[in-house]
């Protein structure tokens, strides 16, 4: 198996699936509760409902960025496998990427809540700010063992990704010393099935975790398949991959009842018919990569990460800011929605370019 060519086109799929999430999810859950409460439904905020629906309901849209991340994962797969990169580099390599922004994020929330509480009295949405909490932010581990997602919410995606990458690591040794190769990712994919949406409480078993080990690994081991289908019967592919599309939206509205009732049914049939082809087409049709993963699209993929990290400080700090100030901001009008939406996808690209991309750099520089 040879390292992966680089996909553009699955930034542009992950920036646009964070923008979804964040910007369109996120944006109805933080608007003052007394707008909801006058019934003034305005077009912005009804068009973020229907996209929200969208993206959680029919289009499972963590599980496609975990599918995503597992794909591209893959091309350390030899590397790792072939014990080339000891288990302290490959540690402090995912690090110095992930914990510089994650932290950062979190050191927002925990201000911005305590600023909060001070001028109001009451907790953001119920953000207590607890020095257990902190340290299980700060450390990205809150997931691992805590159900509940405290402080900076979406960082339970993070805090998922760290673990799946650490447990990726230890796979790729056990896969090829027992020869079971990428076999071996079944296991984490398997329990993710098992465990999703039975609300366990263990730790490292809970349904946060148990959608990263079925979306991750299921990822690695489309790549892999993509791996021994490259260049052979791209064709065939695409058809194929038509043909599995067509029966996701066949199974999706008309038999959607009569096919699939739970949530998780809706993951596994969106995983198998919907992301799968896509992602396996993209990797096997450079033309489309290209296309798909134009300047512009993907460009919003590299700034995802700091949109996504800083989405919830966002919210805060904005609501922080017209509770100081008086200001009454109208967040029931349609141009909040567009403004707060330009507004954060500025404030990513200008973290992106000077904090995320100079700290990384700084930091890679340690211990070479």
């Amino acid at each position: 198996m040879k390292d992966k060519k680089y996909y553009y086109s699955f930034d542009s799929i992950k920036g646009i699936s964070i923008f979804i999430v964040c910007i369109c999810g996120h944006f109805w859950q933080f608007t003052p509760a007394e707008y909801w409460a006058s019934g003034k439904y305005v077009w912005a905020v009804n068009m973020t409902n229907a996209v929200t629906h969208f993206a959680f309901q029919t289009y499972p849209v963590m599980e496609l960025l975990f599918m995503i991340s597992g794909f591209q994962m893959f091309a350390s797969y030899n590397k790792i496998a072939d014990g080339e990169e000891p288990f302290g580099q490959y540690l402090w390599r995912k690090v110095q990427r992930i914990f510089p922004l994650t932290i950062l994020g979190t050191l927002l929330i925990a201000v911005g809540g305590l600023i909060y509480e001070g001028i109001t009295g009451e907790l953001w949405y119920d953000v207590s700010v607890t020095g257990t909490y902190l340290v299980e932010n700060l450390l990205n581990i809150q997931s691992w063992v805590n159900v509940k997602h405290t402080l900076n919410g979406p960082l339970w995606y993070i805090s998922v990704y760290f673990f799946c990458l650490l447990l990726f690591y230890f796979l790729c040794r056990i896969g090829k010393k027992t020869g079971l190769d990428l076999w071996v990712m079944l296991i984490p994919v398997l329990l993710g099935l098992y465990y999703s949406n039975r609300n366990m409480e263990v730790l490292l078993m809970n349904n946060d975790m148990a959608r990263g080990y079925l979306g991750f690994f299921f990822g690695v081991l489309i790549a892999g398949l993509s791996e021994k289908i490259k260049g052979k019967a791209v064709r065939k592919l695409n058809v194929i991959s038509a043909v599995m599309i067509i029966l996701w939206f066949i199974m999706r509205y008309p038999l959607k009842e009569h096919l699939y009732g739970s949530l998780q049914d809706q993951v596994v049939v969106s995983m198998l018919f919907l992301f799968t082809p896509v992602l396996l087409v993209l990797a096997n049709n450079e033309r489309l990569d290209r296309i798909v993963g134009n300047k512009w699209l993907a460009y919003i993929g590299k700034i995802s990460f700091s949109m996504y990290v800083l989405n919830i400080p966002f919210c805060m700090w904005i609501l922080i800011i017209d509770k100081a100030f008086k200001w009454n901001l109208p967040y029931q009008m349609d141009y909040m929605f567009w403004i707060t939406s330009v507004i954060q996808v500025y404030l990513a690209t200008l973290v992106y370019r000077f904090f995320e991309k100079p700290v990384y750099k700084k930091l890679k520089t340690i211990g070479k």
